[in-house]
């Protein structure tokens, strides 16, 4: 027999996962259009303003690594598809790093 205090808990607990892994899908595309933005600033030369960007998006991509690795936060049979998305988005970090140098 379920009590209904149960049931919410769990109703609470299921919905509280889908927003996790929401905001975490939210994170990746904002970091994936400031690492656009940082490219377009690069190659207007705007490197005061590349460089802020690029800090942030480092900033954030280690925020969403440890999120991604956390249970708590990704279920361990989804966290290698978010892996990927995040390592995805490293290289192009790398590559924009790259694209700078002199």
């Amino acid at each position: 027999m379920r009590f209904p205090e149960a049931e919410e808990t769990e109703r609470l607990r299921v919905k509280s996962q889908e927003s996790r892994l929401c905001l975490i899908e939210t994170e990746l595309n904002l970091v994936t259009t400031w690492c656009s933005v940082a490219k377009t600033e690069g190659e207007l030369g705007e490197a005061d303003k590349f460089r802020d960007l690029l800090g942030k998006v480092r900033q954030a991509t280690a925020i969403l690594r440890q999120h991604i690795n956390d249970p708590a936060h990704v279920p361990i049979e989804l966290a290698p598809q978010f892996r990927e998305k995040l390592e995805h988005l490293e290289r192009k970090v790398r590559a924009l790093e790259r694209s700078q140098r002199p």
